[in-house]
């Protein structure tokens, strides 16, 4: 029962009045704050399935660990990149989700591309991808829409060694060895085409762009890039990427705002985020 308590939280919370709630949350944040503490303190800390209780994903029964990741069932987990998949992405066309992590991003992209498209999950943890295929089995209906590949994506296909810790990671100089592909060798190998690829790989991004340079300048994806590392926020700048930030874990700035000129690369609009140690 306790799988329940985030949802039943959130239908709580959104039986008062909106202009209450945000009262409240303005006149009172620390006990709001206490209130939702309370709540997820009780809820399991270990992997547990829910009901996503709002959201894009509203309805459908989602695996994670419920006290840490509540914003996948409250449906609030990184609104600016659904913003931009409901944008760039359409019914029938194909979507690379780089660093699928639970599934929850991909999920929400199998929705949008309907019966005719599909999704690419690349995913070289392998504790994220058991968990990805589980919330693809728990929602049937967008199972066959969904491509799961243990894979780490560089600049290059082979192996390399990762280094995974929990449900995150990035390839390094030590850890498990794991294989790799290059996005281009990846798209003449399937003839999938994306339309919108998202990369968030832990300071894995600039080996991942040196390896789509065929794709970016033939097909022109769209990108959402999650920028972790001062190397990744140069590589943009000096390639003069077209880039369009989204929000981002700094600042707590949700506007877009321009943050470069027109792209070498020949992309058609990147979305980044900045995170880690980087300026706004």
């Amino acid at each position: 029962m306790r799988e329940h308590i985030p949802a039943v939280l959130h239908r709580l919370e959104q039986a008062i009045p909106a202009s209450a709630r945000q009262m409240l949350k303005r006149l009172m944040p620390s006990l709001v704050g206490r209130a939702h503490h309370l709540a997820l303190a009780a809820a399991p800390g270990d992997w547990a399935q829910a009901t996503v209780a709002d959201g894009p994903l509203r309805g459908r029964r989602f695996t994670c660990r419920l006290r840490f990741e509540a914003d996948y069932i409250f449906g609030t987990h990184e609104p600016q990149v659904t913003i931009w998949l409901e944008r760039h992405l359409g019914a029938g066309q194909v979507m690379f989700d780089v660093g699928a992590h639970a599934g929850y991003t991909a999920l929400i992209a199998a929705q949008i591309v309907g019966e005719g498209g599909r999704v690419v999950a690349f995913e070289p943890n392998s504790a994220n991808a058991a968990l990805i295929a589980e919330n693809i089995t728990a929602n049937p209906d967008l199972s066959r829409r969904v491509r799961l590949e243990p894979l780490a994506v560089t600049d290059r296909s082979g192996t390399a060694l990762f280094d995974g810790r929990e449900t995150t990671g990035h390839v390094a100089d030590r850890g498990s060895a794991v294989g790799t592909v290059s996005l281009d060798g990846f798209v003449r190998a399937t003839g999938l085409a994306p339309a919108l690829v998202k990369l968030d790989i832990e300071g894995g991004e600039t080996l991942a762009l040196d390896g789509m340079g065929e794709m970016l300048s033939i097909r022109r994806p769209a990108l959402i890039v999650e920028i972790h590392d001062a190397a990744a926020h140069e590589r943009f700048r000096r390639d003069q990427v077209r880039a369009r930030r989204c929000g981002g874990k700094r600042g707590g700035d949700d506007q877009a705002q321009e943050t470069g000129s027109s792209s070498s690369l020949t992309v058609r609009r990147i979305a980044s985020i900045s995170c880690g140690s980087l300026s706004r």
